[in-house]
């Protein structure tokens, strides 16, 4: 998957200046044409807003004998402490960009925005961790540059890791170290964004714990800890890390009560909390995630139908409809979130994750020529996969979705332009030339054709002929990249 869509990795926020220059705020990752539909973002501003109490509060009160629980926050109003000044902080995210995670770039972006309105935050930063295989990850070199591996006393950070847990970063050493080296200077807390229920499919492993801050805002190397099962006692801290365990790190659901629960971690520090806690891997091989990606595709493929089986029975009725609708269209994140959002209106970024981790999808690289990234192809099905999906459908919704392919993509990649006209009437004269660009787009319309013909329709008779073109057209490129043989 090409990552050049997420240049933009910092941004810096003038407290002053946000009202007035939130709308030209540059998005982390690159947007859809402002007609497109797209999955409903609410909780995105919700979540964000959770981190107001940050720099709202009063001077400390009595200890409570309340135990504050992450699964049900408090109704009852609780004693505060008072924490560093608005507009004293720096909100450093780091952003998984592997490809599951392309569900929720959208997420990502505004919850950006919002944190950058919100007047507590002097910078908000935002480093994007490419899960690139071999040497150093590029975003190392990012973090050191902002810091994170030292405590500077003029500059108090809080850092955020939003992730499915799904990558191959996960898999390599690189993060799991820097997150203790992190949690060492500065408050850390990963930001799930699978539900709770999920985390066990993910790389990521955590345990109840309670956590009691030691003062307001302290790094996780000052938090108290202990098993969630025991009564709350007074607990020690010991000044020597060599003798301590490595720092808590709080993980969270990407939820205004679980943010909430975190803020009130970090600014009552005469209350035991229970969160989830970060389990580190003695070994990198306890951290794969029993979920798949979208891989690049290979040599070894999965049977189709036993893949599409296996969804169907595993996901929800919304993610199977989703994935469905999808097997008719050339896909990229943009084209999934519109048709998600205009036959899926009750859909939401969790449902478009559950098809990318659902094995169903591979990534590809394939020649874009001078077309925008929203109209470009960037996943596939595996082999067979969409011929079955498109078996489980209703033609007029497989209609539907190529109407919206015309309206959206036809105006600017030829190979679709009129595409709602051939389905409605195939003829070989319609059919755009096959190359290399074209490639991708023709071969999905080669399957709806096959999909929604009868054996001796014009569908058919149609897909018959563009497979004989697509096959021709493999098999001279297949000739001129090998060479004339003699």
């Amino acid at each position: 998957m090409n990552h050049s869509e997420s240049r933009t990795w910092h941004i810096t926020a003038a407290p002053a200046e946000v009202s007035a220059g939130l709308a030209g705020i540059a998005p982390v990752f690159s947007v859809a044409p402002a007609k497109w539909r797209a999955l409903p973002l609410d909780y995105a501003d919700a979540c964000a807003k959770a981190l107001t109490d940050l720099s709202s509060l009063s001077p400390g009160a009595a200890p409570s004998p309340t135990t504050l629980d992450a699964y049900a926050p408090p109704s009852e109003p609780v004693p505060q402490a008072q924490l560093a000044a608005p507009a004293d902080w720096e909100l450093i995210l780091l952003v998984d960009t592997g490809p599951s995670m392309s569900a929720w770039y959208p997420t990502v972006n505004r919850f950006v925005a919002c944190a950058y309105e919100l007047p507590l935050f002097r910078h908000v930063r935002v480093v994007t961790i490419d899960p690139a295989p071999g040497g150093c990850p590029q975003w190392q070199s990012k973090v050191e540059a902002l810091g994170l591996n030292t405590r500077n006393t003029r500059s108090r950070k809080i850092v955020f890791i939003i992730t499915d847990g799904v990558s191959s970063t996960w898999k390599r050493p690189e993060l799991w170290q820097c997150m203790q080296q992190w949690a060492q200077h500065y408050p850390l807390a990963v930001l799930h964004v699978l539900p709770y229920q999920s985390w066990h499919l993910s790389a990521i492993r955590t345990e109840p714990q309670k956590l009691r801050s030691h003062s307001a805002g302290c790094p996780n190397s000052r938090l108290l800890a202990q098993p969630s099962s025991s009564d709350p006692e007074p607990a020690l801290l010991v000044d020597d890390a060599s003798n301590v365990p490595a720092p808590p790190i709080p993980v969270l659901e990407l939820r205004k009560a679980w943010l909430e629960q975190w803020v009130q971690l970090m600014v009552f520090n005469t209350q035991w909390a229970r969160q989830q806690v970060l389990v580190v891997p003695q070994h990198l091989a306890n951290s794969i995630a029993h979920v798949p990606a979208p891989a690049a595709a290979g040599d070894n493929q999965p049977d189709p139908s036993r893949i599409v089986a296996g969804f169907r029975t595993a996901a929800s009725d919304t993610s199977f409809k989703l994935a469905v609708a999808l097997a008719a269209a050339p896909l990229n994140r943009h084209v999934m979130q519109m048709i998600a959002a205009e036959l899926l209106p009750w859909a939401s970024p969790r449902d478009l994750s559950a098809v990318l981790t659902s094995g169903l999808l591979q990534t590809v690289a394939t020649t874009t020529g001078q077309l925008p990234e929203w109209a470009t192809v960037t996943f596939d099905f595996r082999p067979g996969v969409r011929q079955r999906l498109l078996e489980q459908g209703e033609s007029v919704d497989t209609r539907k979705v190529v109407t919206l392919l015309d309206t959206h993509l036809g105006p600017v990649v030829d190979a679709v332009q009129g595409v709602s006209q051939r389905i409605q009437s195939p003829s070989a004269d319609r059919f755009p030339k096959v190359s290399d660009e074209t490639l991708p787009f023709l071969t999905v319309e080669c399957d709806v054709l096959a999909a929604i013909g009868t054996p001796d329709s014009p569908h058919r008779e149609a897909a018959d002929l563009l497979t004989e073109r697509i096959a021709a057209h493999r098999a001279a490129s297949l000739t001129a990249a090998n060479g004339p043989q003699g």
